[in-house]
């Protein structure tokens, strides 16, 4: 998802940088967001879930272009599995790793950068943090989380950074696996086009808008 969005700010032109584990996919992301007429486009590979990882990020982010404006956010592992499942409950601490304390982290060392660019902050989190949804009682905990976390941070940064939360429905995750579906039937699944998704996250962003949901 977050891919789709970066497409439509590199229509206008804007410059990115891509951070992801795996550089094959950045690259290929890179390189359509340099067709699609990125001004410059950087990469950096690494692991949100490192603190470390993510202060490298932000520095070399300063580094190349002196200024920091926006930071597109959404970290999502996804475990189909009932918690009593789990058989050590520290099993599901890459969820929460990744989806709550990578936001986290890289938000941290981003705050100072978009506080002197009066920047904004655009997380993509699920529905899943507004209903029960079989199989992720972890998963829905974390993007629970991460929606409280971002909407008391919007109360502190402003004025000066500005956030919208984004809600997309279901769009090609574990959760329309066979397996999810057979067990748990289609009706918790909403099924939209990233690329239409994407759109309409861009034009929330462009109005400032806080709270973009029910998108598809």
């Amino acid at each position: 998802m977050i891919a789709y969005v970066a497409y439509e700010y590199a229509k206008k032109g804007a410059c990115l940088v891509l951070v992801a584990r795996r550089m094959d996919r950045l690259e290929i992301v890179a390189q359509k967001s340099r067709q699609l007429g990125s001004g410059d486009v950087i990469v950096n590979s690494g692991d949100v879930a490192n603190v470390d990882d993510c202060k490298k990020l932000i520095d070399d982010t300063i580094h190349h272009f002196g200024k920091y404006s926006r930071l597109l956010d959404q970290q999502c592992v996804f475990q189909t599995i009932l918690l009593e499942d789990f058989t050590q409950i520290q099993d599901a601490n890459p969820i929460m790793d990744i989806n709550f304390w990578g936001s986290t982290y890289i938000t941290y060392f981003a705050i100072p950068h978009l506080r002197k660019s009066k920047g904004k902050i655009i997380v993509v989190t699920s529905g899943a943090a507004n209903i029960p949804l079989p199989l992720a009682s972890v998963y829905s905990e974390s993007k629970a989380a991460l929606v409280r976390f971002f909407e008391t941070l919007r109360v502190e940064l402003s004025p000066d950074i500005k956030i919208t939360i984004a809600f997309p429905g279901d769009i090609s995750t574990d959760m329309t696996t066979p397996h999810f579906v057979e067990k748990y039937g289609s009706d918790f699944l909403l099924s939209e086009s990233v690329s239409k998704c994407a759109k309409a996250i861009f034009r929330g962003i462009a109005r400032g808008e806080t709270k973009k949901s029910h998108l598809g």
